[in-house]
C-alpha cells in the first residue's frame, strides 16, 4: 500500500503567504502616491478651465480677454493659487501666429505646479481660447 498524499506543506503556504504580503505592502504605497499626484493634476486642471470659463464670460461682454485676472472676479492680477495651492495660474497672450497672438483674439492660461507636484517633475498645464492644452 502507497500512503502518499499530495499537496502544500504548513511552510510552503506561509512563505507564499509572505511572498503575496510583502507583494501588497510595496504595490499599496505606490498606488496611493500615484492616486494623490492625479488628484493635484486633476485640480490644476480644473484651476485652469475656471479660469478660461471665466476669461469666455469676460469675451462675451468685452470683445476681448484680459490678462489681469482681477478683471475676472479672481484676487490676483496674476500668479493665481489654486485651491489646494499647487499651482499658481496666469492668463497671457497666445502664442500662436497672427492673428491670434494679441489678447483680443486668444488668450493662454498656464498652471504652473508648485511644492510637491514641482518636485514631481510634473509639467505646466496650458490651455488656450483656441481649444489647444497640454496637460
Amino acid at each position: 500500500m502507497n500512503n502518499t498524499t499530495r499537496g502544500f506543506t504548513l511552510i510552503e503556504v506561509m512563505i507564499a503567504v509572505g511572498i503575496v504580503a510583502i507583494i501588497v505592502a510595496v504595490a499599496t504605497g505606490s498606488y496611493s502616491k500615484q492616486i494623490g499626484t492625479v488628484k493635484d493634476r486633476a485640480e490644476g486642471q480644473a484651476h485652469a478651465m475656471a479660469i478660461l470659463q471665466a476669461q469666455e464670460r469676460y469675451y462675451s461682454e468685452n470683445y476681448t480677454y484680459t490678462n489681469d485676472l482681477t478683471d475676472l472676479g479672481f484676487i490676483k492680477e496674476f500668479d493665481l493659487p489654486s485651491e489646494q495651492g499647487n499651482f499658481l495660474t496666469t492668463a497671457g497672450t497666445c502664442t500662436d501666429p497672427a492673428p491670434y497672438n494679441v489678447i483680443t483674439a486668444c488668450v493662454l492660461i498656464q498652471s504652473v505646479p508648485q511644492g510637491s507636484q514641482a518636485t514631481n517633475g510634473e509639467g505646466t498645464i496650458t490651455i488656450d481660447s483656441l481649444g489647444n492644452q497640454s496637460w
